[in-house]
């Protein structure tokens, strides 16, 4: 960010948490005769001139949101009483967006590794994988391309493993529950579907162990199982769902410039499963929405992204100085210790990047996405790192074919996040033939 964010991030006020905010004391400066375009009435304004609504807002529930906008979703879900329900409804619908993403790049680095290994003639359960994975994306939503999930299961049916046969047939059959058969892939396929229709999901359940493990194994083969991410992904959207935050709670921390823009984006933007998405709303802080539409319009170029980042930024800088200058004593204090405006700016380039990939823009996605991370701590997950970053990160650079540097950024998310092993495991393998360019080596498939 540009001269005003440094100074916000400077200011003498020493840099407080939600657990201990104070005033830093001294009077407001005046009113500025124009604000920036969107700056009046947004999230960041409302706090800034009422610093009180943001006390009661988290009088009750301080260390859940303290939890969250630290980017600690876990934790932040891990209370209960009614008091939590707000944070903790806004970082399941985080936790929906970020798996939701795992499990798009984990499908993709299996249908890559199925297609390379389709005339090998090896025996894995590796194209058996790849069809529940596809079937699995389809079925959420994500596979806009018509592509035909059965030619994967085709493939298995015939194939001369008798588990991956036998699991294939199983699953091609209406009677799957009434097999009776001890089938370690159908029956993971059926505790699946156990959880999600109980909608609940708690750390100490058989599936949440065991996704931590392969599935599937022979000799150095290890593949992971291909629906972990789409079941967390459905059950953090149940539970947002019957947690849905609304007013200050459901913009606070968020990528929406102020709460009617976040409640809008829960009601109309269900397709994005889970989490609040505002990318269209980047016109609402003052981007030219013509420059946007012929974005859109034009080629998935490293550079117009770029040129969308940089007004993003300028127009940041303008809310951050008005930010500065109206704020009152301890509205001040929120904007520097709670960094206000680099938090807003994080999330909301975080969506942008989110919307291009799911307009099949990854070069873009991927230029916004690089522009977003705090590069004072890239391997941290932190209210201006936040976890979904880094999953956008490695589906842009999957889609870009930078396979190793989107294990980078798995690996981040692996230290907070154990599933994501499922995906870090198969992007592995996935580095590893591409770095081969051939098949016979550790880890083949």
């Amino acid at each position: 960010m540009k001269g005003s964010m440094r100074i916000a991030q400077q200011n003498s006020c020493s840099l407080l948490t939600l657990a201990t905010l104070f005033a830093c004391g001294g009077e407001p400066v005046a009113e500025i005769a124009e604000l920036p375009i969107g700056y009046e009435g947004s999230t960041i304004d409302t706090l800034v001139q009422n610093p009180s609504l943001f006390q009661a807002e988290i009088q009750d529930s301080r260390a859940a949101w303290v939890a969250f906008h630290n980017g600690n979703l876990p934790e932040a879900i891990a209370f209960t009483g009614d008091e939590y329900s707000n944070p903790r409804g806004r970082a399941a619908a985080e936790m929906a967006s970020l798996h939701f993403r795992l499990a798009q790049v984990q499908t993709e680095a299996l249908l890559t590794l199925a297609n390379s290994q389709v005339d090998s003639g090896r025996p894995s359960a590796l194209p058996l994988f790849a069809h529940i994975a596809q079937a699995e994306l389809t079925n959420a939503g994500f596979n806009d391309s018509g592509e035909d999930d059965s030619q994967w299961l085709s493939v298995s049916m015939s194939s001369t493993l008798p588990e991956v046969a036998e699991a294939a047939s199983l699953l091609s059959s209406d009677h799957l529950g009434e097999s009776g058969t001890t089938n370690p892939i159908t029956d993971r396929y059926l505790s699946h579907k156990t959880e999600r229709e109980s909608g609940e999901l708690s750390n100490s359940s058989p599936l949440y162990e065991a996704v931590n493990l392969p599935l599937w194994e022979l000799g150095s083969i290890k593949l992971y199982d291909p629906q972990t991410h789409f079941t967390f992904g459905l059950i953090y959207q149940t539970e947002a769902e019957k947690l849905q935050s609304s007013g200050l709670s459901a913009a606070l921390f968020s990528p929406c410039p102020n709460s009617e823009a976040a409640r809008v984006s829960n009601e109309e933007r269900q397709e994005l499963r889970g989490g609040i998405n505002c990318a269209d709303q980047i016109s609402a802080i003052g981007i030219d929405a013509e420059f946007i539409s012929a974005m859109m319009d034009g080629d998935d170029d490293l550079q117009t992204a770029r040129t969308l980042v940089h007004q993003v930024d300028e127009r940041l800088d303008e809310w951050s100085a008005a930010a500065v200058r109206t704020a009152s004593p301890d509205g001040a204090a929120l904007l520097t210790s709670l960094s206000l405006v680099e938090s807003f700016r994080a999330k909301l380039l975080i969506s942008v990047a989110g919307d291009l990939l799911n307009q099949g823009r990854p070069r873009q996605a991927l230029a916004v996405a690089q522009a977003t991370l705090d590069i004072t701590s890239p391997r941290i997950v932190s209210a201006t790192n936040p976890a979904l970053l880094f999953a956008v990160l490695a589906h842009a650079h999957l889609q870009t074919g930078h396979t190793r540097e989107a294990l980078d950024a798995l690996e981040v998310l692996a230290e907070t996040f154990p599933s994501v092993i499922t995906v870090d495991e198969t992007v592995g393998d996935l580095a590893v033939t591409e770095g081969l360019h051939r098949i016979g080596d550790s880890k083949e498939l």
